[in-house]
């Protein structure tokens, strides 16, 4: 059965991306909550901090405070989860076009290389990781932004340059050590409105297929 016969027929799929990114917020909020404490900001912080720890704190074995992170297997296991139901969206997304092009399967090929890299985010190799993944994904979102203005959907590649601005802005502030101190709820911010693009790239796919 090809694929566009099983989706047809099970266009729930298409909303695995959803799924996993609703799911992800959910645990990853729990997590929070079995935080020790301590930031880069102030050692002695009890609990997980809005505007003082960044999201990747919550996949340290070892808070900032070298206390133990009793968060981190529930962090880890929502990151990973998230991160297998975005395959999905990157496999799917073509389907949103009206017209196929050999664009769509570098979407596809990049935008799964990056989740597959991420996957190994809660090893040693983070920096690694991050920059290759991150070449990945930029490539993936790069040819999404073409595709979408391509095919005249104005609203979801407006929304895409937007989440890309707000990358830029936090990798400026992080390089540049300029305002630090907004860093942390900046990033949260920005990952929450690119989760919402996410979401929306796989509800109108969604909507398409179905």
């Amino acid at each position: 059965m090809k694929s566009e016969s099983i989706l047809r027929k099970y266009p729930f799929l298409l909303l695995i991306p959803c799924f996993g990114i609703v799911t992800f917020v959910i645990l990853y909020t729990i997590a929070a909550t079995q935080y020790p404490g301590g930031s880069s900001f102030d050692l002695a912080q009890k609990g997980f901090s809005l505007m003082h720890n960044y999201w990747c704190d919550l996949i340290e074995p070892l808070t900032h405070n070298k206390l133990e992170n009793k968060g981190r297997p529930l962090a880890v296991f929502a990151m990973n989860l998230l991160i297998v139901c975005l395959i999905f969206m990157w496999l799917f997304l073509p389907k949103l076009f009206s017209r196929p092009h050999h664009n769509h399967l570098i979407i596809q090929i990049a935008g799964v290389l990056a989740m597959i890299i991420a996957l190994f985010l809660v090893t040693p190799h983070h920096g690694w990781v991050i920059n290759t993944g991150g070449t990945f994904g930029s490539i993936a979102v790069i040819f999404t932004f073409l595709e979408l203005k391509k095919d005249g959907h104005e609203f979801l590649f407006k929304f895409g340059i937007f989440c890309l601005l707000l990358f830029a802005v936090n990798f400026f502030f992080y390089y540049s050590k300029i305002w630090l101190f907004i860093l942390p709820m900046l990033q949260k911010i920005t990952f929450l409105i690119t989760f919402y693009w996410f979401g929306m790239l796989s509800y109108k796919t969604y909507q398409k297929v179905k």
